[in-house]
């Protein structure tokens, strides 16, 4: 067998989380990447050189014992064995043989805009050229290094720094990850022709339906399945949890083990302390964002989002906190119960005597100095880049759409929102006042369910929401979301912008003398 002496990387990503960092390494490690289109536009307005993936395959010649389904220059530069047969072949049709490929599987669901998945357009978006390549290269392990999850990210640049090549156990776990990654996507697919099959039977009534008497799969259905195991990231997570903590900047200093679904939320905490300057408390259940709120005063911070808790009381909590831990605030925080985990940049040392007592994980984060001020977001498989919060919410950057214009404490509630907006679920809606979350509607497919649910969540948490802000992350559609939203007294808005029906609601909303501001900006999360 001969080596492959020219070390080139293939990479397709529709989440480019962290992408940057790990090109940057591969490069200088001597790999040369070649990406496809959105890919390639993306890593070139960056600075860096790569190989567009059309370029590359556009003199693509025959190459004979080949299957045509299969017969270009990326699959077998995937698949090779790196014969000698194979390496005389490919330099004399201009193959690179590919040693990394770093792939997203991306979700096949088309929403119209009612936010109702279109079926047939679902299924022109299946992604069977991404499953063949990931399916390729993981059975070729013993060669190609296989990379479908950003988390992996740093364990591959770890590795290259450590010993200047992926180790084969590090690309037997990976295949076994794409793997298993492609396996849950298959299940999906099948889930979803099942749930809709009366939908496509009828649809296609022209077809003998006779020749389909097939029975349903009896599987049972998962809500918004994601493209990964809880198990496996669990059991990598154990196995590697000080590399996790001293890569995310964390310390545990007391409590039993963290899980990853844990880890996950402390991370997610974390982007929000980015971008937090007041004191402000953050409580989550696993990774579900309960409540935020900031006051000059951290104990007080505690106190509103503590009232402001979406989440059943028997539920374990973990706080977040962007000050220090005193006295004061781990004095009313010790006479809640369910509280699993505690973040903060750093503890009194009173307060830590108060919380050994406890049964409670205390982790101390440091934040990332070199944290960008800027963010990536997708759209339709597009990349956006938007600045840091602090440059949006600049009057400037801000477009005041309604007749009626916001007060001063209106303009700090929806700011407030839309900070929060950042990194929760797409299609959720909040709702502020006082710099406070009275209730959060999380990520339902119809964005009035997703109000109602806010606006239940803030009256069971007994708080008055006239003269509420409303912060939606999805573009407010229907005249419906506005009636409802008026009734109860809220009195500004705050919404991307850009729909086909703007003129509309803007006219909706003069009628009920709302505030509203476009923000020009849509989060995906």
């Amino acid at each position: 067998m001969i080596s492959n002496t020219n070390k080139y990387a293939f990479i397709s990503v529709v989440n480019k989380s962290h992408i940057l960092t790990l090109v940057k390494i591969l490069i200088q490690y001597k790999y040369k990447i070649i990406a496809n289109l959105k890919t390639y536009l993306f890593l070139k307005s960056q600075g860096y050189e790569v190989i567009n993936l059309a370029d590359y395959l556009q003199d693509n010649d025959p190459i004979s014992n080949l299957n045509l389904l299969v017969n270009n220059k990326l699959y077998n530069g995937i698949t090779s064995n790196r014969s000698i047969q194979d390496i005389t072949l490919f330099k004399q049709h201009n193959i690179y043989l590919i040693d990394l490929v770093v792939i997203n599987i991306h979700d096949f669901y088309i929403y119209d805009n009612n936010q109702v998945i279109n079926i047939e357009r679902s299924i022109y978006n299946i992604d069977n050229i991404t499953l063949y390549l990931l399916l390729s290269a993981a059975k070729n392990y013993k060669y190609v290094t296989s990379i479908i999850d950003h988390i992996d990210y740093d364990f591959i640049i770890s590795e290259l720094q450590s010993n200047c090549f992926i180790s084969l156990n590090t690309k037997i776990q990976l295949a076994n990850k794409t793997l298993h990654y492609v396996y849950l996507y298959i299940k999906k697919l099948a889930t979803f022709f099942n749930t809709n099959h009366d939908f496509l039977l009828y649809e296609n009534a022209n077809t003998d339906n006779r020749k389909y008497n097939i029975n349903k799969l009896s599987l049972q259905q998962k809500d918004n399945i994601q493209f990964e195991s809880i198990d496996y990231h669990q059991k990598q997570f154990l196995n590697n949890i000080e590399e996790y903590l001293q890569q995310s900047n964390l310390q545990q200093i007391q409590g039993k083990e963290l899980t990853y679904i844990d880890y996950i939320a402390v991370k997610i905490i974390l982007d929000y302390f980015n971008i937090f300057i007041q004191p402000t408390c953050m409580i989550f259940q696993k990774t579900k964002l309960c409540s935020v709120a900031s006051h000059v005063i951290l104990v007080q911070a505690y106190i509103n989002a503590y009232c402001a808790n979406n989440v059943l009381i028997q539920n374990d909590m973990i706080i977040g906190l962007n000050q220090p831990l005193d006295v004061d605030t781990v004095t009313h925080i010790v006479q809640h119960a369910h509280i699993k985990i505690i973040l903060v940049p750093n503890i009194t040392h009173k307060a830590q005597q108060i919380l050994s007592k406890k049964n409670i994980i205390v982790l101390i984060y440091k934040l990332d100095k070199n944290y960008k001020k800027f963010n990536i977001q997708y759209i339709n498989q597009e990349y956006f880049i938007n600045k840091s919060n602090d440059y949006i919410f600049q009057q400037k950057n801000i477009n005041i759409v309604s007749l009626r214009k916001p007060t001063q404490q209106e303009m700090k509630d929806m700011f407030f929102c839309w900070k929060i907006l950042k990194y929760i679920k797409s299609n959720s809606i909040i709702c502020s006042k006082n710099n406070i979350t009275l209730g959060i509607g999380n990520s339902k497919t119809n964005l009035l369910h997703s109000i109602k649910i806010a606006i239940k969540n803030a009256k069971i948490n007994g708080f008055n929401i006239k003269n509420s802000c409303i912060a939606s992350e999805v573009f407010i559609t229907t005249e419906q979301c506005i009636h409802y939203i008026a009734k109860y007294g809220i009195t500004c808005i705050i919404q991307p912008g850009g729909s086909i029906h703007d003129k509309m609601i803007i006219s909706v909303v003069n009628k009920y003398n709302i505030s509203m501001i476009f923000t020009n900006i849509r989060y995906i999360s």
